[in-house]
């Protein structure tokens, strides 16, 4: 049987900790060290929208390049090479600027998979997913700038939800400690 409860129940053991579980019945201690474990939110994709993605593109590219010389397309080359051109940017900028972030207490850990940094929930700005988009992205604003910029973006973990207008779990998490972090409970989660 799935139950929600809450860590403020008259037997719990932290009374302090205000965290919610849709979960089977896990005792209560449990439930309190696995609110404090790294866990990703973001996708196992990661790796491979950043990396596979946009060596693939330009291997495909380079291929398509190879035949438009071959057939000596003349005038029409040009407009094509532009066209990857704008395209190879737009693929660029999307594979390369997805990170990996995991989420442990009150703290974000995203890396690039060279580097890994810890960011405080009270850092971030604000939360926002793009809806159409596929992957479907979320993007953190930071309000000062972290070793990755002032913004960053990552694809979350896979859900059941397929409506393209929904906000993602994670978004809505995010946005729920992002609120307890601003009302000064953050460093009681």
């Amino acid at each position: 049987m799935i139950a929600t409860r809450f860590l403020d129940e008259p037997n719990a053991s932290r009374p302090d900790l205000l965290i919610r579980a849709t979960t089977p019945l896990i005792p209560l201690d449990e439930r309190y060290h696995l609110a404090f474990m790294r866990r990703p939110i973001s996708s196992d994709a990661t790796f491979i929208f950043k990396f596979i993605v946009p060596v693939g593109y330009t291997l495909f590219i380079s291929a398509w390049s190879l035949l438009i010389d071959l057939f000596n397309m003349g005038r029409e080359k040009w407009v094509f090479i532009c066209f990857i051109a704008i395209l190879s940017v737009g693929v660029g900028r999307l594979c390369l600027r997805i990170k990996k972030v995991a989420i442990e207490g009150e703290y974000i850990y995203v890396s690039n998979y060279v580097k890994e940094i810890r960011v405080s929930l009270a850092g971030i700005n604000k939360v926002s997913q793009s809806y159409l988009a596929t992957p479907k992205l979320v993007h953190l604003a930071f309000k000062d700038p972290i070793l990755f910029g002032k913004k960053i973006s990552f694809i979350p973990q896979a859900n059941s939800i397929l409506s393209p207008y929904k906000s993602h779990p994670v978004v809505d998490e995010l946005l729920e400690m992002k609120a307890m972090n601003e009302r000064g409970r953050g460093d009681q989660l």
